[in-house]
């Protein structure tokens, strides 16, 4: 039995294989043959020579490039987050804009303002990356 590893244009492996003979791939996919019972191919990519172990991930929202051979942010998987989170809170806070719900006018202020707080996180310096969440009233 043999071992393929087949990466696509940028070096990513994505998939194994094992078998006597090589498969069939892509024209823009290269296959290179390794150790039986090696590393776990998943965490390597192809360096144009030689495979190389990808870093371990940042916290966060990233993804690696193996051009560059660095984890860079995904600002677009991040944002999607951070939308689905406020939006979350944003309902799960609806109630306190009814009219007919008994609560004091500064009472009310303190949730409009954490509303209002929840619809400007797209506003802070740091957004998507860091994203500091208002707290709710008490």
């Amino acid at each position: 039995m043999r071992k393929f590893v087949i990466c696509n244009s940028s070096g990513t492996v994505v998939r194994e294989y094992t078998g006597q003979e090589p498969p069939d791939i892509a024209p823009d996919q290269t296959m290179h043959e390794v150790a039986l019972g090696s590393v776990d191919s998943f965490s390597l990519y192809w360096g144009g020579d030689k495979f190389l172990p990808i870093p371990p991930r940042p916290d966060g929202f990233y993804t690696f490039d193996t051009s560059i051979a660095k984890w860079v942010p995904d600002i677009t998987a991040a944002s999607e987050a951070a939308v689905a989170t406020r939006n979350h809170l944003l309902v799960a806070s609806d109630w306190s804009a009814l009219p007919d719900v008994p609560m004091t006018p500064e009472k009310r202020a303190e949730w409009a303002a954490y509303r209002q707080a929840l619809r400007d996180i797209t506003d802070q310096p740091g957004y998507p990356l860091e994203v500091v969440w208002p707290t709710p009233p008490a």
